[in-house]
């Protein structure tokens, strides 16, 4: 919704400056085009690349400003766009609504930086049914995967085994800024795992203005999601109905106001030490007033939540058991107080999506005082017998899981 909204925004803006319509092109390749480069090259704002099944082994390649880029079968496994490491493999700037990028696999990208060896996308781009994988780096370089600045709408997309331990690497999977004019970036249904970089290894988010919902974030070599500069006056970024496992560090890293809502987060950190599941890093350049609300943290390898001592904060509605290093760091024990609970959430396991909850968990509406869901599933089944609850049995059990 929000693509189209903003893809018709920008065709009103072009007529009110009194530019004649011209009749939107389709040129395919290669029916029309040998290659997506030529195509490019042909191409004029408004017209759409179509893309036949097969594997494209082109790099370095220009987004023309208001051009689509779509695989032709809806499915992104058809339609490869290969790198083959020789360079990035897409880029683009003054991007607009009418710059959709569908029904592809992005692979194989190494840029010589500094922004986005697979895409990197300057503007408001609508991406969708999207597929970055296997880019790296040799050297600094921001989103291995994907560097996006502007106000890009991102639904039902993949990033996954981008990597590189490069000094000066940031954002494995995704490296984002947002900016105020179009309300910053609206992330949507977002699956990112087994990224890795010098820092954030999942997704790298700089700024105030975002939206997140439905996040997979899983298995990256580091954390998942970190939260940067995101405070003025209490706005910041949003990341609600999101589900966080087994990334080796923390699960959501914060510097910001941010408003961590109905997640749910199980197995991350590493034993014996490291970085909490929920973790709250330095204030020395502005003060932070998160709110943590309604979400389960549970059975996380390290500790829980750690705040800042001198940040204010609100933690309400959640609840947090069961993590190695302690459930609450730096923050007092916050149990009982504000709706937060201690018990075990009771998931269901088994197959399908094992961490939705028991009819009776302490996290479903009638169970608890807050009268609230706290998680990011809801009640999935009646009872899950299982009794042993620390983390290699509750993995045994329910595995990774579904996205929410």
């Amino acid at each position: 919704m929000g693509g189209a909204c903003r893809r018709g925004l920008a065709a009103a803006l072009l007529l009110l400056a009194g530019a004649a319509p011209v009749p939107a092109a389709l040129l395919r390749v290669p029916e029309d085009h040998a290659s997506i480069a030529a195509a490019f090259a042909a191409a004029s704002y408004g017209d759409t690349v179509s893309l036949a099944a097969g594997i494209y082994f082109e790099s370095a390649l220009i987004w023309p400003q208001g051009c689509a880029l779509l695989g032709r079968t809806g499915d992104p496994a058809d339609v490869v766009i290969d790198a083959q490491y020789q360079g990035h493999v897409l880029g683009g700037s003054n991007l607009f609504g009418e710059n959709e990028l569908a029904y592809l696999t992005l692979r194989a990208g190494q840029g010589a930086g500094p922004y986005g060896s697979g895409l990197s996308a300057i503007g408001d781009p609508y991406l969708h049914d999207l597929v970055i994988e296997d880019c790296t780096a040799k050297g600094p370089l921001y989103g291995i995967g994907l560097y996006a600045r502007g106000s890009a709408v991102i639904v039902d997309c993949v990033l996954r085994n981008n990597r590189s331990s490069a000094a000066g690497t940031e954002g494995g999977g995704a490296w984002l800024r947002g900016t105020p004019a179009a309300g910053g970036h609206w992330v949507e249904n977002l699956e990112v795992y087994g990224n890795e970089a010098a820092f954030s290894s999942g997704i790298h988010f700089s700024d105030l203005y975002g939206y997140f919902t439905g996040l997979y974030c899983h298995d990256n070599l580091g954390d998942g999601l970190v939260i940067y500069n995101g405070s003025v006056n209490g706005i910041g970024p949003t990341v609600e109905y999101s589900f966080f496992i087994g990334n080796t560090g923390a699960a959501i890293a914060y510097e910001a106001d941010a408003l961590i809502r109905s997640c749910t987060i199980v197995g991350n950190g590493t034993l014996g030490g490291g970085a909490a599941a929920v973790h709250g890093g330095s204030s020395w350049d502005f003060t932070n007033e998160p709110r943590i609300t309604q979400c389960v943290v549970a059975f996380n390898l390290g500790p829980g939540i750690q705040g800042i001592a001198l940040t204010p904060y609100t933690v309400d509605c959640n609840d947090v058991y069961e993590n190695a290093g302690g459930n609450y760091l730096v923050w007092p024990d916050l149990t009982g107080s504000d709706g937060n609970i201690s018990l075990d959430p009771q998931f269901c396991g088994g197959g399908g999506r094992p961490y939705e909850l028991r009819w009776d968990s302490p996290c479903a509406e009638p169970n608890n005082g807050c009268g609230l869901l706290i998680g990011a599933y809801a009640v999935g089944c009646a009872d899950s017998g299982v009794a042993d609850t620390h983390w290699g049995a509750v993995k045994a059990r329910y595995g990774n899981g579904t996205p929410p």
